[in-house]
């Protein structure tokens, strides 16, 4: 009853188990591809990425101008770049919009500071006016800027 045990070594292994191929091959084999055929493939790769884009993503190009140009598609450009150009846009829309802001308010702060020293000699027209200054330096919203 007591069987002799085998001990396996890197020279002595036991048998492998063998695999059957279905016959139908799914992957190129191992080899040697001439340069030819790769750039040949990889133009050809390009051409059917761009047919793919014009086909499902540019669609919107026909209402574009001839003359806009998209610095995402010209070569050499770095999707990071995208990303810092996007935020430097967004940081001087900020910009134009606090400057735009505080020069509302400057000329409301003036024709107050005139319809103070106005009001004692000539009607409250100027005040009113002014009023009017400050309501509309409260009421720019970045909605209005763009």
């Amino acid at each position: 009853m007591d069987k002799k045990r085998k001990f396996y070594s890197n020279y002595e292994r036991p048998p492998g188990h063998s695999i059957k191929n279905s016959g139908k091959l799914i992957v190129e084999r191992a080899g040697y591809i001439p340069p030819r055929v790769m750039i040949q493939q990889m133009v050809s790769a390009g051409q059917n990425l761009q047919a793919h884009r014009e086909r499902m993503v540019d669609t919107y190009l026909d209402d574009v101008p001839d003359d806009f140009h998209d610095p995402t598609r010209s070569p050499g450009y770095d999707l990071v770049d995208s990303g810092r150009d996007f935020q430097a846009g967004q940081e001087a829309t900020e910009r134009i919009i606090k400057q735009t802001r505080a020069e509302l308010e400057r000329k409301a702060k003036e024709s107050k500071d005139e319809g103070r020293s106005d009001r004692r000699s000539k009607s409250s027209d100027k005040a009113g006016e002014s009023d009017n200054l400050s309501e509309t330096a409260e009421k720019v919203t970045e909605a209005e800027i763009y």
